[in-house]
């Protein structure tokens, strides 16, 4: 297995902020006519966050799986929010992986592929 360096949320703002510019209003810039009334141009394709919760008590010993994540055609960008040290609580949800997708067909799809995200990503604690 390879090292890897954790990234922060900061790494990829223009990735968050675009998918929340794109949820939110549309592609920069671009307008659809429709009758008298303007509208955000469509996304070619639909986009989504799936996000991943760590579970169990203990401290983060390693997040496993995240290369193959990585490689599932949906995926174009994944982030970790959490890190090996954190302490993990089952008192509260802990937001762990964020994967930005595109090109799923429907929530089905996009449910299925949650699924998928799910089984690949393996969280390792250790007691604390």
């Amino acid at each position: 297995m390879r090292a890897r360096r954790v990234p922060r949320i900061s790494d990829r703002w223009p990735v968050l902020a675009s998918v929340l510019l794109l949820a939110m209003a549309g592609l920069p810039g671009a307008r659809a006519q429709s009758g008298h009334a303007e509208k955000p141009a469509a996304l070619p394709v639909p986009v989504g966050e799936l996000i991943l919760y760590a579970s169990g008590s203990g401290r983060l010993a390693g997040i496993h799986g995240l290369d193959e994540l990585e490689d599932l055609p949906e995926v174009f960008s994944v982030v970790t929010a959490a890190t090996p040290g954190q302490l993990l609580s089952d008192d509260h949800e802990t937001y762990a992986v964020n994967a930005f997708v595109a090109g799923f067909a429907d929530a089905d799809d996009l449910a299925a592929l949650h699924a998928e995200a799910t089984k690949l990503v393996r969280f390792e604690l250790e007691e604390a």
